[in-house]
């Protein structure tokens, strides 16, 4: 496989762990690959219009390189989070010259900025343009990657495109192994951490997570929110201000993973972490991230009853499921903290059902099975 097969991939990798582990995995396995990262000069360029004319001219330069690079490929391979104009084109030309085509449609381009976010209308020029990208990366593909079942019925749904069953492959959300998830740390019983961690978009349903936190009486328990942008954190402070929790609830986006802050905030001071309370359809579809980063911590992780959770944790593995409304929110946080005995159980199934599911291992195991067939 290793001497025959040689990959070229499209998009960019920068801030996309699921597109490392996936670079990682082809050159653990020996397997040949070229990857023309399209943002090297203008990834520090802030002003947004001068690094559109500079991605515009290296296009152009690049573009009898790339066509070289895909025909003495056999695979061209569309990393995630790349609905873009340039991996259309490197599909485009892999088509021409018959090489095979698969794309890891990580999320929907059109639900995440039309539906979701609601950023643009579906008339939109920008709205139609996403719906374009999405429905040719999923017709043009010979293979294509889903997280999980769910997602692959919700997306294709959304865009309006059946493709045929055979073209679908699934490899779940990957979490990397941290050093925090081996280590077991003694939690201090005085307080009752509840720990929140992302980006700040409607998916989360974030606001009613906070409203919860106003009809809980006891001030043991203790909100944790760690963020991504203390632009994007400002609605968010002036309700947490306005229901008066300033005192229970805190918000500080300094702590990634990224940066190695976060892993040992959750492992040592987290005894609930929270998923997604959304109200959206795609909310009540998809597998969150910080769902399985709680599992992979053994940590208990409250959320709403999804499609995802249903197909891949059947017996609520590391789940304490809730309604998405303040008050049930609110009732759950309270039950957890009184039968707190019972969280370690529940974390570590969870933890388990990451082992056996969402390590990268398992991704690994599942990506060198697609690449063999």
């Amino acid at each position: 496989m290793s001497l025959a097969m040689r990959i070229y991939f499209s998009g960019v990798v920068n801030g996309s762990y699921r597109a490392q582990n996936i670079l990682k995995t082809i050159s653990d396995a020996g397997i040949a690959f070229t990857y023309n990262p399209m943002t090297y000069f203008s990834l520090e360029m802030k002003n947004k219009y001068l690094r559109k004319i500079l991605k515009f001219f290296c296009f152009i330069f690049f573009v009898p390189f790339r066509l070289i690079l895909i025909a003495y490929s056999t695979h061209v391979f569309v990393l995630p989070m790349n609905t873009n104009m340039m991996s259309i084109v490197d599909i485009f030309v892999g088509r021409i010259l018959n090489k095979i085509i698969i794309a890891d449609y990580y999320i929907s381009q059109y639900d995440t900025i039309v539906k979701d976010r609601k950023l643009v209308s579906e008339n939109s020029l920008r709205g139609r343009f996403a719906l374009f990208k999405d429905r040719f990366l999923l017709k043009a593909a010979d293979i294509v990657i889903f997280l999980n079942e769910s997602e692959a019925d919700y997306y294709q749904k959304v865009v309006g495109v059946n493709i045929r069953r055979e073209k679908i492959r699934i490899i779940p959300l990957c979490v990397d192994y941290k050093r925090e998830m081996f280590i077991s740390n003694q939690k201090d019983y005085e307080s009752f951490n509840v720990c929140w961690w992302g980006t700040y978009i409607p998916l989360h349903g974030l606001e009613n997570l906070i409203r919860a936190f106003s009809h809980i009486g006891n001030d043991r328990i203790k909100l944790y929110l760690f963020g991504d942008s203390n632009e994007k954190a400002k609605p968010y402070v002036s309700l947490i201000k306005s229901l008066e929790l300033t005192d229970r609830v805190f918000i500080n986006n300094d702590f990634h993973f990224s940066n190695g802050k976060l892993a040992p905030i959750l492992a040592g001071t987290c005894d609930l972490a929270v998923g997604n309370f959304g109200s959206s359809d795609k909310a009540k579809t998809v597998l969150v991230n910080k769902l399985v980063d709680a599992l992979s911590f053994g940590i208990p992780c409250l959320t709403i009853k999804t499609s995802a959770t249903t197909e891949l944790l059947p017996n609520n593995e590391g789940l304490i499921i809730t309604e998405s409304n303040p008050e049930s929110i609110a009732f759950k946080i309270e039950e957890c903290f009184n039968k707190r005995s019972t969280l370690n159980e529940i974390g570590m199934s969870g933890k388990k059902k990451y082992f056996d599911l969402f390590s990268p291992d398992i991704f690994r195991i599942k990506l060198l099975a697609i690449l063999q067939e």
